[in-house]
């Protein structure tokens, strides 16, 4: 009994010791590129802060804002996510700050499959309270305090997954990853079929429910929420028909609008300031392009623009 529980000691110091030596590698740095800056120290008396998903918190620098800010995006995140980091920050932000809420324009007003994956609210854990996150259990939170064996368990999980799905299509290399990925996600056959907005009502209303309370969440509190749609790549929307646009966010919009017509809405979807060499692929922006949608962006917000 004694050698058991010897080497059950031993095997647990011996565990502790690998978790603390992998979470200062690069590798367990990079796994946490989309979410670590949640977890850190959050400045007070915010004069800025933005949500939004991968394309915000890599397409919006900072060190361009003229007032005091952060970037609470992370990749990836949906509208109730956003909020609900808002409403976990909201001690944080001051008095007048200026929240930018991004669009991704065309599918974030969409019903996609993702947030049933294991895994997607795992960055939360520690950061929003355990009633914010869905499906919330104590184990999962000794996994993800233990990345090595979340890890294993990845793995496993994967390879089970592998034996028991059946092989995908060929992709065409023609097609950008991100409309490959979009089409996946969000259950479409292609982003041009605009009919294909029906299946996706009942997401378009919840969704625009979720906006309208955090528009009213930020004006109760004296902030000024202004809902931004950033550029997309010319090459990316050329696979997008503009009915599919309209379907998918146009209507959305203007339900909003006429909700909130004090509200500024800054549209830079088709900007043709957004050159092909602002952008590192199909969606996301280059450091060129990152930097001139930030100038852009403030100065709008900041030194006046149209609504």
């Amino acid at each position: 009994m004694y050698r058991f529980l010897a080497l059950a000691a031993v095997l647990i110091i011996a565990e502790e010791l690998a978790e603390y030596a992998y979470k200062r590698t690069a590798s367990y740095r990079a796994s946490r590129a989309g979410y670590a800056h949640i977890h850190g120290e959050i400045p007070e008396g915010l004069e800025t802060v933005s949500v939004g998903s991968g394309p915000v918190l890599y397409g919006i620098s900072f060190e361009y804002c003229p007032r005091k800010g952060f970037n609470l995006a992370t990749a990836p995140q949906n509208f109730i996510n956003g909020f609900r980091l808002i409403k976990r920050f909201t001690p944080n932000i001051a008095p007048g700050a200026t929240v930018i809420i991004v669009i991704m324009s065309p599918m974030s007003f969409g019903r996609n499959n993702d947030y049933n994956s294991p895994g997607y609210y795992d960055k939360f854990y520690g950061v929003l309270p355990p009633g914010d996150i869905p499906g919330y259990s104590r184990f999962r939170a000794f996994l993800i305090a233990h990345p090595l064996m979340l890890r294993a368990a990845g793995k496993l999980r994967r390879t089970v997954s592998r034996i028991f799905s059946r092989a995908k299509s060929p992709v065409s290399k023609d097609i950008p990853g991100i409309i490959q990925t979009w089409t996946s996600e969000f259950g479409l056959d292609n982003l041009t079929d605009s009919s294909q907005a029906e299946a996706h009502r009942d997401a378009f209303n919840e969704k625009i429910g979720i906006l309208s309370e955090e528009i009213v969440y930020c004006k109760a509190r004296g902030w000024h929420p202004v809902l931004v749609i950033p550029p997309v790549p010319e090459k990316t929307r050329s696979h997008i028909s503009p009915e599919f646009v309209k379907a998918f966010v146009g209507g959305n919009m203007e339900v909003l609008t006429r909700k909130f017509p004090d509200v500024r809405v800054l549209d830079y979807y088709e900007d043709s300031r957004f050159t092909p060499d602002m952008f590192s692929d199909g969606i996301f922006l280059s450091a060129k392009g990152r930097e001139a949608f930030s100038r852009i962006l403030f100065g709008e917000i900041y030194e006046g623009g149209a609504k």
